[in-house]
């Protein structure tokens, strides 16, 4: 029994010096925005995380800007998915101010996870037909440029109506339970009532 717990107190050990390895890597990468403190735990520091923040928003920005200037944004298939991509949140905007029914929102949050979740197959289809329809292949294996181009926005929008699904899931709860507590107060106000006779 005691080389056993042995065993597992070795095992402990080394989980616990690989996490602290891959912690100070970690915070190595932040450029300083947290140091020792005196009591062996980290204290933050505001201007080093600034600091890592810039770093890191003007290397996605760099990023960004990049990939605008890669594209050919004039090929016509770039601009009609774009354009679709225009008429599906035009839906979800149109949807969202009418006030529509909770079974359009979920047949629309199913068509746009469908379409998402294709891009896999449009990028294999794609990879393999890319002469017909584009001047260059966007279609790597690792399928990137649809990611960026066609998931993304998908995924954004999939995140608003997953959002404005569990308001209005949040909203019908709060006036389930209203409905509840004035049934139960009717209640109890028929049940004084037959006391009181």
């Amino acid at each position: 029994m005691g080389e056993m717990m042995a065993e597992m107190q070795q095992w402990l050990d080394d989980i616990l010096s690989n996490l602290t390895a891959s912690h100070e890597e970690v915070m190595g990468e932040l450029g300083g925005a947290w140091s020792n403190s005196t009591l062996g735990g980290y204290e933050f520091s505001w201007e080093g995380l600034q600091n890592a923040t810039s770093a890191a928003s003007s290397q996605a920005y760099d990023e960004a800007h990049r990939f605008y200037l890669a594209v050919d944004w004039s090929e016509r298939w770039i601009q009609a998915m774009l354009s679709f991509h225009i008429l599906m949140w035009s839906i979800w905007f149109v949807a969202t101010v009418r006030g529509c029914s909770s079974e359009f929102k979920i047949t629309f949050f199913i068509i746009c996870a469908i379409l998402c979740g294709s891009a896999s197959m449009l990028n294999t289809l794609g990879g393999e037909h890319w002469e017909k329809f584009s001047s260059e292949n966007y279609f790597d294996s690792h399928g990137i440029f649809l990611a960026i181009t066609w998931c993304t926005p998908f995924v954004v929008l999939l995140l608003f109506l997953l959002l404005q699904m569990l308001f209005d899931v949040a909203k019908l709860l709060v006036n389930v339970k209203v409905e509840q507590l004035k049934r139960r107060k009717m209640k109890e106000a028929k049940d004084a009532k037959k006391k009181k006779n």
